[in-house]
């Protein structure tokens, strides 16, 4: 029987590192075709683009998946939801958050607040276990974990987010803090698709087509 992929410690770790990097090369050359392309996070034109939608027939409520977009332990991205034509009610839109770590408890996130300090409405949604292996290649210790939660976002202030981007803190009750940002062409080209391709546009910005429903 082959030798696992994670591999012992007593297992020597120079013969070990090899064949698993022979094996990850293969794995990402046939994989490479795959993968989705990588995004200018500057260029608002890319992120309109790699927003996708999703269109309900019977409701007439179109829902809106931004890029995720990635930031050491955390990988976020925006998604909306958007009423049917004629429905007194506008866009909504919310943070969706998954906070990858290592440590030997859960953080449990439970709060998130905007750059002016309004707390923003939260849902936590879930967490799971993805490695808990004793041996982990580095210094930490613990097992690797994730956790994923939302923050709902007011659409006005989403609106006028200047060019610093759109900035969400988020807190754990394990005393963790940590500021995510949304560039400023993250937000404008997801805007220019979601929002009807009117708002969220640099004065000399042209709007990306929007797509037709599927």
């Amino acid at each position: 029987m082959g030798m696992p992929i994670s591999c012992s410690i007593r297992a020597r770790l120079h013969g070990c590192s090899v064949a698993l990097s022979a094996f990850l090369v293969v794995a990402i050359v046939g994989c490479a075709g795959l993968l989705p392309p990588r995004i200018d996070w500057s260029d608002p034109d890319a992120v309109a683009a790699g927003t996708r939608s999703e269109r309900d027939d019977d409701t007439g409520v179109t829902r809106w998946l931004g890029p995720a977009y990635d930031a050491g332990d955390y990988r976020y991205l925006l998604r909306a939801v958007q009423p049917a034509a004629g429905a007194d009610a506008d866009l909504a839109v919310e943070l969706y958050v998954a906070a990858h770590y290592r440590g030997y408890q859960w953080r449990a996130y439970t709060q998130a607040f905007d750059a002016e300090g309004h707390a923003l409405p939260f849902a936590w949604l879930n967490r799971a276990q993805v490695d808990c292996t004793a041996y982990t290649g580095d210094l930490q210790g613990g097992c690797a974990v994730v956790e994923r939660f939302t923050a709902a976002l007011d659409l006005e202030r989403l609106r006028t987010a200047g060019e610093g981007g759109y900035a969400v803190t988020v807190h754990s009750n394990a005393g963790h803090a940590s500021t995510l940002v949304l560039p400023a062409a993250y937000v404008r080209g997801f805007l220019r698709r979601a929002d009807g391709g009117a708002l969220g546009r640099a004065p000399n910005d042209v709007a990306a087509p929007r797509p037709a429903a599927p």
